[in-house]
C-alpha cells in the first residue's frame, strides 16, 4: 500500500528537520513517502530542501509559490505522490511509533 505523509511547512526549518528525520526513521514500508511542501519565498529554502531530499529517496520536496490557503498547500503535497492513503502532518508533529505506516496500511486493509 502506498502511503503519502504530507507536511506543509514555512520558516520552521529546525522543527521540520526533526519531524522528517523521526517520522522517516519509523517507516517500514518501501512505498511510504514523506512529501514536504515548501514555498519559493521561504527564507533558507535552498538549504533545508536539499538537506531533506538527501536523507532518503522516500522524501519528496515540492517547492512552488505560496498558496492562498494551507489546504491548497496540503493538496499540492498530496498531488506530488499518488497514494492509497494520505496522512497530514504539521512540521512539528513527529510520528514516534515504529512501523506506523505498516499499522495504518493493515488497518486500512
Amino acid at each position: 500500500m502506498r502511503i503519502n505523509a504530507c507536511i506543509a511547512s514555512r520558516g520552521r526549518h529546525d522543527a521540520l528537520r526533526a519531524t522528517v528525520a523521526q517520522t522517516l526513521a519509523m517507516t517500514e514500508l518501501p512505498d511510504t513517502k514523506i512529501v514536504v511542501a515548501l514555498d519559493t519565498d521561504d527564507p533558507g529554502l535552498v538549504g533545508i530542501g536539499a538537506e531533506l531530499w538527501a536523507l532518503s529517496d522516500k522524501i519528496i520536496i515540492s517547492v512552488e509559490g505560496r498558496e492562498d490557503s494551507l489546504g491548497a498547500k496540503y493538496n499540492r503535497a498530496a498531488a506530488a505522490y499518488d497514494a492509497d492513503l494520505y496522512v497530514l502532518l504539521a512540521d512539528d508533529m513527529q510520528i514516534v511509533t515504529p512501523g506506523w505506516d505498516r499499522k495504518l496500511a493493515d488497518a486500512a486493509a
